[in-house]
């Protein structure tokens, strides 16, 4: 039997533009995506002048041919598009942003490669206190303190004692401070398992930044004991679209029956809605009774777009639908109202918003009338 990612390396460089996001978004939060598929799939973003495909990299491993690829890239993009790169600039490992400094102190801060440096080169008073300091910013990075957490984590400088005094402070508040959360992060790093009930238990907090980093924790540990954790907060609608996501990006045959029975068990279309994506994610011809079964239904989708879905799904599966070619026609003549709706707007130009301010759910600011979970914040 193919796994997952068999199932889905011919389609990386697939020449249908449909197919390429539908791969994209399946890819976005697995993490155990091949380094050279992003090297692929930055060419592709070059080559086509694409670059909002790099967005949908930022959890993908960054290699060396990647980066050489992308600062060639940057050079040649028009200045409201060099966000795209900056993005994942910020994401290379600090000794490689050091490698390439050179290249890199043009897009980023020499505060932010002076605190690689440190990370580097430092003892463990050092690293703490740059975390410290930059806690302590008007406007934290977030991906620096992720950087100086790692590397606190590798030097064996952060323990699991240090874990259980955050969770004991964070989970008696309403609201989890930027400290709590690069405490979801160091767990996830550390690899304590013991923190999943926990973990799933937050799904139903109303913390946009906090459940994106619950939910790349729970998916990291790729196991069926995650899903059994997160399976009773499905039928919750105050936490399914986050517990959904987390058990598509679990590959195992139990995660496919979970999904398959929230379906099955949900009377509410909405409640549907929210699993089809999963379920087409999963790529088992298991999950078709439940596809079939929600794209018989004539309603109007405000989570999913779910024609691209299904079609994405049937053409990677190589499986034959009736519908096929018309889900295909629909799909592209409501990506060709979107466009028309941008424009004016460069089509590649995405203002940055904190996930921690606009829920995935809301309507996107960019005034594009799609989810934010389906456009900017893909």
């Amino acid at each position: 039997m193919m796994t997952f990612l068999e199932k889905v390396k011919p389609f990386i460089t697939h020449p249908d533009p449909l197919i390429q996001d539908y791969v994209l978004h399946m890819l976005r939060d697995y993490p155990n995506v091949p380094s050279e598929w992003t090297e692929e799939f930055v060419k592709i973003a070059i080559e086509q002048d694409k670059l909002i495909i790099l967005s949908e990299l930022l959890k993908l491993p960054i290699t060396i041919e990647a980066l050489k690829s992308m600062l060639q890239g940057v050079k040649n993009c028009k200045q409201d598009e060099k966000h795209f790169y900056i993005w994942l600039f910020e994401k290379i490992e600090p000794e490689m942003a050091l490698k390439y400094k050179n290249d890199l102190s043009t897009y980023l801060p020499m505060k932010t490669l002076d605190t690689y440096h440190v990370l580097l080169n430092g003892d463990k008073d050092d690293v703490w206190e740059e975390l410290h300091q930059e806690l302590h910013t008007e406007s934290p990075n977030f991906n620096l303190l992720k950087h100086i957490v790692k590397t606190l984590v590798e030097k064996n400088w952060y323990h699991e004692n240090e874990i259980a005094e955050i969770m004991n402070v964070e989970l008696g508040d309403d609201w989890f401070s930027d400290y709590g959360i690069l405490g979801i992060y160091a767990i996830k790093l550390m690899g304590l398992r013991q923190y999943i009930p926990i973990l799933a238990s937050l799904l139903t907090r109303d913390q946009d930044d906090l459940l994106e980093e619950v939910a790349d924790t729970l998916i990291y540990f790729q196991s069926d004991e995650v899903v059994e954790a997160v399976a009773p907060y499905l039928r919750n609608p105050e936490s399914n679209i986050y517990a959904s996501s987390i058990v598509a990006n679990i590959k195992t045959p139990f995660a496919l029956q979970t999904l398959r029975d929230a379906y099955n068990n949900s009377k509410d279309v909405e409640d549907k809605e929210v699993l089809l994506e999963p379920l087409c994610h999963q790529l088992s011809e298991k999950a078709i009774p439940e596809i079939n079964d929600y794209m018989k239904k004539n309603i109007s989708s405000f989570i999913v777009e779910r024609e691209p879905v299904a079609y994405g799904f049937y053409t990677v599966m190589g499986l034959h639908h009736p519908q096929l070619e018309t889900w295909r026609e629909i799909a592209l003549e409501n990506e060709l109202h979107f466009q028309k709706s941008m424009e004016g707007k460069s089509s590649n130009v995405i203002p940055f918003v904190s996930e921690s301010k606009v829920g995935r759910n809301d309507p996107c600011t960019c005034g594009s009338g799609k989810k934010y979970k389906k456009c900017c914040g893909n």
